[in-house]
């Protein structure tokens, strides 16, 4: 029932209910208190049919910046969570954040993020490969596809994609 879109070069979220866009709201990246979000450019993001918005961003020439935020749009305040934080490089314009069928779990990279507990996980692999391309998750929830491999809804890694050589030719 909602629709979010992050303005990674405008630094705000913007939020509708797509029956009526026409009461759009812009939620600057200004709203937070902790010295990074004026910094803050929103990419990829989730939004809940309550209206919770959950984010990634680059924070411009910060490290050590929360890299995963949760926009409330009924308080319209933003939210840190998550313990993984930025090195500077970790974040920018193309990220994906997916919300799990269930609306229980947000992805991004290789993190994801309980909503009932306000906990954060890493995947168990996530230090073979410090870069990642796409994020896909099956209807079900059951399985994601991340960088290729195909993982279980923990990111634990079950398969990976291999071609065949005449693909690769």
């Amino acid at each position: 029932s909602q629709m979010a879109v992050s303005d990674f070069g405008g630094q705000a979220i913007y939020v509708l209910n797509p029956g009526n866009p026409s009461a759009a709201q812009r939620y600057p990246m200004s709203l937070d208190n902790d010295g990074f979000s004026s910094k803050f450019q929103p990419s990829g993001l989730a939004v809940t049919n309550s209206g919770v918005v959950y984010f990634a961003a680059e924070c411009l020439g910060c490290q050590g910046a929360p890299l995963f935020h949760e926009l409330s749009t009924a308080q319209g305040t933003i939210v840190d969570v998550g313990t993984v934080k930025s090195d500077g490089t970790d974040a920018d314009q193309f990220d994906r954040v997916l919300l799990s069928p269930d609306g229980s779990r947000v992805y991004m990279g290789y993190w994801w993020y309980d909503t009932s507990t306000n906990e954060g996980y890493t995947a168990p692999f996530a230090s073979l490969n410090d870069d990642f391309t796409d994020l896909a998750i099956s209807g079900d929830g059951m399985t994601l596809e991340l960088d290729t491999q195909l993982t279980d809804d923990s990111l634990n890694v079950e398969n990976d994609t291999a071609y065949l050589d005449w693909e690769e030719w």
